[in-house]
């Protein structure tokens, strides 16, 4: 015999409630699901938007410290820009130990940042441009220092050696 006995009035009414339980748990569930994909292209968007502050930040640096020389600044050449770990090296030189350190592909402002030391962007750009021609150079003739990548990216010949499949590296817009 059962421990407790329904009739069949309250049988019926425990079968509805629990089939409403059972809706309400699923659109809960539902909203669950809505809220961590929002949460998710939240936090994709928050990565975006910090890199985006990150780099604001990085230019207000510059012309901070450029505000802070003054009138008495006098135009650094891009040699002497160069961090202080790569000083007295030639370009070509800091470029294929920079691309031999990092054994990925880097894009001519990816290198300029971790060479140089620029204190403005005007600096910075043209800093740059000196450092885009050394590895237009290095990627040609016999014997290559370098291996280009599609059209703004470079990398190790230990990284990609003659005769690699290489992919397109999508082209970046300068800061």
């Amino acid at each position: 015999m059962p421990l407790i006995s329904l009739n069949d009035g309250q049988k019926q009414w425990l079968e509805d409630e629990i089939a409403l339980t059972e809706e309400v748990l699923r659109e809960k569930l539902q909203m669950l699901d809505s809220l961590r994909n929002e949460i998710s292209g939240l936090r994709g968007r928050h990565a975006m938007l910090q890199t985006f502050l990150d780099a604001i930040a990085k230019s207000v640096n510059r012309q901070e410290e450029s505000s802070e020389v003054g009138e008495s600044y006098q135009q650094r050449t891009p040699m002497e820009m160069v961090r202080d770990e790569y000083k007295g090296m030639m370009l070509g030189d800091i470029a294929a130990r920079v691309l031999d350190e990092y054994q990925s592909v880097l894009t001519p402002k990816q290198l300029s940042e971790i060479i140089y030391d620029a204190k403005t962007d005007e600096e910075f750009e043209r800093a740059r441009n000196s450092l885009s021609a050394e590895l237009r150079a290095g990627a040609k003739g016999e014997s290559p220092r370098w291996k280009k990548i599609g059209r703004y990216a470079y990398a190790s010949l230990q990284v990609c050696p003659n005769g690699a499949e290489t992919e397109e590296v999508p082209r970046q817009k300068s800061a």
